[in-house]
């Protein structure tokens, strides 16, 4: 049975920037990017801090939420999209976020607000790497995307689905901006795992808006000689950047910016810059795995919890991703699967 798509502008837009406004609020609050993949390759290091389990939590929570909302959205895959490809992807992504330390949202949104070069290389090398797997693999076809252009869907104003888009945007500035006020009287420490918990819950509900948590609108985002091409993903993307860019860089260039995160001590800027060998073969990975799957890390997680028990394709694809960092950790020797000293410490704090 095939599945038809649809293209709808205003929501695609209006989602993207409630992810924007989540990267944005965590950089403001915390001074963390918020990328998915570095959030669960940290539990693999040693890097359990409290904050990471908020945020995690937060994520998950959000899917669960999403799937009782929205339980449409989170569609079984066909029986042509086998659990080898599944895994297959998920192996490959998880390495290639390894290697390129970051993913979808580390590089794509946050590192390209900060107007990176090392993340403008890295989103267009898997870009053009998960557009070639998803075409010369058929990764729509196996989703079982229909071969017929999106239906272009142009609602009213008053649409419930754009009313819905609203009320969420509404509720993640609401909600980070209340935050930010407590910050001047609670604990910030307090706050600051609130903040992760909160954009991560939201981060979640924004994915689950937009359909990005669909294999099948993925794959067709990147099979761009195909008749089903849905250029939905481009605008989510730019919905989310028109929001974090301006934060970010408000925080880098302007004399008024705080000196530090609301909640945090400092502002944390990735270790690496250059454009290196693993940054360009994590990024080849990360967006052959993304083309053959339909899947990257933020999506892949919250559906894994949406539906209860997840698609084996799902569940297979979360557990090879995990897989695929663990490889790339033991082979740079930083592979410790129980919290360290500093992260028990941090946990004391808390």
């Amino acid at each position: 049975m095939s599945t038809s798509l649809q293209f709808a502008p205003a929501v695609a837009i209006t989602g993207g920037a409630v992810l924007g406004i989540c990267a944005a609020g965590k950089w403001l609050l915390t001074g963390r990017t918020l990328g998915i993949s570095g959030g669960v390759k940290g539990w693999l290091t040693g890097d359990w801090k409290p904050w990471r389990l908020a945020f995690n939590g937060g994520l998950l929570a959000g899917g669960i939420v999403a799937g009782a909302l929205a339980p449409a959205v989170f569609e079984a895959p066909p029986s042509t999209f086998t659990v080898a490809r599944a895994a297959l992807g998920g192996l490959l992504v998880g390495l290639g976020a390894s290697l390129g330390n970051g993913c979808t949202s580390g590089h794509g949104i946050c590192g390209n607000a900060r107007l990176s070069p090392r993340s403008l290389a890295y989103t267009l090398l898997f870009m053009a790497s998960g557009a070639a797997a998803a075409t010369l693999t058929g990764t729509a076809a196996a989703l079982g995307v229909a071969d017929a252009a999106p239906q272009l869907a142009l609602p009213p104003l008053g649409d419930p689905q754009l009313q819905k888009g609203a009320v969420l945007a509404a509720l993640s500035v609401l909600s980070l901006v209340g935050l930010a006020a407590a910050a001047e009287s609670l604990s910030r420490r307090a706050v600051a795992l609130a903040a992760e918990a909160m954009c991560g819950f939201l981060f979640a509900l924004g994915l689950t808006y937009t359909q990005m948590v669909r294999p099948a609108k993925v794959a067709a985002f990147l099979s761009p000689l195909s008749r089903c091409w849905d250029p939905s993903l481009m605008l989510t993307m730019g919905g989310a950047l028109a929001v974090a860019l301006p934060a970010f860089q408000f925080v880098k260039r302007s004399a008024s910016a705080p000196a530090k995160p609301l909640a945090e001590e400092c502002f944390l800027e990735p270790a690496a810059s250059g454009i290196d060998a693993r940054l360009v073969v994590g990024g080849l990975l990360f967006g052959a795995g993304w083309g053959l799957s339909g899947m990257c890390p933020g999506p892949a997680l919250v559906s894994l919890v949406a539906r209860l028990p997840p698609p084996p394709q799902v569940a297979a694809y979360c557990g090879a991703m995990a897989v695929g960092m663990a490889v790339d950790c033991a082979a740079c020797g930083t592979l410790v699967c129980a919290p360290t000293r500093a992260s028990k410490a941090e946990e004391k704090k808390a």
